[in-house]
């Protein structure tokens, strides 16, 4: 029986330009397939907050280590 490769979702509430971000994906790259969502900006204190009533914006980008992330101008619960 073969083993399922694992996908596996990171986000943060410290932002885009956290630097645990790359080495964090690195890590968990070899068991399973990474994607990263987090917001564009630092929410520390406020990781729960929601946003209701406007749109969520999303858009391709690159961590500063060089790999593949989404940012969001939502909320950390907004990128889940």
């Amino acid at each position: 029986m073969t083993e399922e490769r694992k996908h596996i979702l990171i986000t943060n509430d410290d932002g885009i330009e956290s630097d645990a971000l790359g080495p964090l994906a690195d890590a968990l790259g070899g068991i399973g397939g990474v994607d990263i969502i987090v917001p564009e900006r630092n929410w520390s204190g406020a990781s729960h907050s929601i946003t209701l009533y406007r749109p969520l914006r999303v858009k391709a980008t690159q961590l500063r280590s060089g790999q593949s992330a989404y940012m969001s101008d939502g909320s950390p619960t907004d990128c889940v």
